[in-house]
């Protein structure tokens, strides 16, 4: 029995090394490798780095498949997209890690790199450890056949990586992130003391809640806040009209805003009301059972009289009323 494991492990150690050395064969006859370049820095949640182009074919002008040349040839291909001051590091894929050895790379039918700058201590200096490691003797290059454009040197290279952005991430700034978009609404003022409507408008900008929470026969109500001096510090209400409603104010011979200041104007008028009712049942009926701010009263003030009506009709005809 043991001797049969043995022979299976070293059956499937021999499968494993006959599939990579077949990629190695096609490398150094077809003296191209495929190398498909990553971003230097990962993205998003799955931390990955993200694909920059296609998959591209690497001249590769070596006698041996070794890191050092993968990472050679790389650096001489692409010095003329990335600049001759960056360095190649070899994935083992799109989350890495970093492969210091041949045999830490996965497949050798797609390579994965990325390029970090010379003066990245934590990075290069182990890229250039792996090159000395591994350096291996070639033979002279031969000039490729697909020419490419000469390297320009960058007379300041920037120490700092911009962000690499996945191509989902750059999708959603197609569109606008926020959409609470605020409404600016143009506010008169009524004084009751003089009878008067303010002649200039304050314009004051209001987060609308997009859903109504209430609706009736002429608008719908929406919640609201906003952040202008004055009005920051509790919520609002911003109501719209129906367009039934629109209708039928304007076959009145009315316009939005007339309608809109006579409905104010008898809001104000019951306000004032229901303020002058209370300020008369604190002067006339102190010690007598509490009516709260709500006006509620308690069964026993039922036969009660205010300026000669009964004080619970004259409440039940003011809440019809509004």
């Amino acid at each position: 029995m043991a001797a049969q494991w043995k022979n299976f492990k070293t059956q499937m150690k021999e499968k494993r090394a006959g599939k990579r050395k077949a990629p190695s064969h096609d490398i150094l006859q077809k003296e191209v490798i495929v190398i498909q370049r990553l971003s230097a820095e990962v993205s998003g949640k799955a931390q990955k780095y993200s694909r920059i182009g296609l998959c591209e074919f690497v001249p590769y002008e070596y006698d041996e498949i070794a890191l050092s040349n993968i990472m050679s040839a790389c650096n001489r291909h692409f010095a003329s997209i990335v600049g001759e001051h960056m360095i190649c590091d070899v994935l083992a894929g799109e989350q890495g890690p970093s492969c210091n050895s041949l045999e830490q790379i996965p497949d050798l039918k797609v390579v994965h790199v990325r390029f970090i700058e010379a003066n990245d201590r934590d990075v290069a200096s182990v890229v250039g450890n792996r090159m000395e490691r591994e350096e291996q003797p070639k033979r002279p290059f031969r000039r490729a056949i697909v020419q490419s454009l000469p390297a320009t040197k960058a007379q300041s290279p920037s120490k700092a990586f911009p962000k690499s952005l996945s191509v989902l991430e750059m999708m959603k700034l197609g569109k606008v992130i926020n959409d609470k978009s605020t409404e600016s609404i143009e506010l008169f003022t009524f004084d009751l003391t003089d009878m008067a409507w303010s002649s200039q408008t304050s314009t004051v900008e209001f987060s609308i809640v997009k859903e109504p929470f209430g609706k009736g026969g002429f608008r719908e109500a929406f919640k609201a806040t906003s952040k202008t001096p004055g009005f920051q510090h509790q919520q609002w209400v911003v109501k719209k009209y129906l367009k039934s409603a629109v209708d039928i104010i304007e076959e009145t011979k009315q316009t939005i805003e007339q309608h809109t200041k006579k409905v104010v104007q008898m809001h104000m008028l019951a306000k004032n009301f229901m303020l002058k009712l209370e300020q008369d049942l604190k002067q006339n009926y102190m010690g007598k059972p509490s009516v709260t701010r709500e006006y509620t009263w308690e069964k026993s003030m039922d036969s009660w009289e205010l300026n000669g009506l009964p004080l619970k009709n004259l409440l039940m005809g003011n809440s019809q009323s509004t």
